[in-house]
């Protein structure tokens, strides 16, 4: 339905006032030269719902001039 900056900025920002963080842990992190690899879990409340949403996340990362970018995230619940 869309793309670009615009696009998933104004995404990001729409869903972040539909659930609030309750928990988020990094379980494990492993760093190589410049290529860095997060793993962990989250658990967020709906707030249009009273439920509780739980699940799992992966994030590559890649040490571009001396910044740390995110160049893939994937993530699910369970």
């Amino acid at each position: 339905k869309g793309c670009g900056k615009d696009f998933i900025y104004n995404n990001y920002k729409s869903e972040a006032t539909r659930y609030k963080f309750i928990d988020l842990k990094t379980i494990s992190l492993s760093v190589c030269d410049t290529i860095a690899v997060e793993k962990g879990k989250w658990k967020i409340k709906m707030n249009d719902i009273d439920m509780i949403v739980e699940g799992e996340y992966f994030i590559e990362w890649r040490l571009t001039n001396n910044k740390w970018l995110t160049v893939n995230e994937m993530s699910a619940t369970y």
